[in-house]
C-alpha cells in the first residue's frame, strides 16, 4: 500500500524572518554591507529586503547573510548569544533599543531592560 504524501512541509527549526518594531520599522544591516562593526539601523520594511533577513540560529544567535547580530565588533562566539521576547544580550544584559524616538533609519543600540514598549520587537 503506498503512503500518501503529505501537502504540509516540515517546520524549519531555524527561521529567517524579520526583526520589527512595533511601530512597523524593520531592522536592517545598514547600507546592506556585511562586515564586522557595520551597523543596525531601523527603516521602513522593504519586500523580502537580503539586508532586513534574519535567521534564528538553534544555538541562539540571531545572523543575517551569516553575520551575526553582536553587541561590538568581532566575530560570532557562544557569548554573543541573544535570547528572550526583547532581545536581550544575557552577558551585557541589556536589550536591544533604538537611539531616540525618531523612527527614520536610527541606530539600534543596547539599553537597560524597562519593560518600555520601544524595546518590544517582533518577529515574522
Amino acid at each position: 500500500m503506498p503512503v500518501p504524501v503529505a501537502d504540509e512541509q516540515c517546520p524549519d527549526g531555524e527561521p529567517t524572518i524579520n526583526i520589527v518594531r512595533r511601530d512597523g520599522q524593520c531592522v536592517n544591516v545598514k547600507d546592506s554591507q556585511y562586515y564586522n562593526g557595520n551597523f543596525i539601523i531601523l527603516g521602513a520594511c522593504g519586500n523580502a529586503q537580503r539586508n532586513q533577513l534574519w535567521t534564528f540560529k538553534s544555538n541562539g544567535t540571531i545572523r543575517s547573510n551569516g553575520k551575526c547580530l553582536t553587541s561590538g565588533y568581532g566575530g560570532c562566539w557562544g557569548n554573543q548569544r541573544w535570547a528572550d521576547d526583547t532581545i536581550l544580550n544575557p552577558n551585557a544584559r541589556l536589550v536591544m533599543d533604538v537611539r531616540s524616538s525618531d523612527v527614520s533609519l536610527q541606530d539600534i543600540i543596547l539599553y537597560q531592560p524597562t519593560g518600555n514598549p520601544n524595546k518590544k520587537w517582533l518577529a515574522f
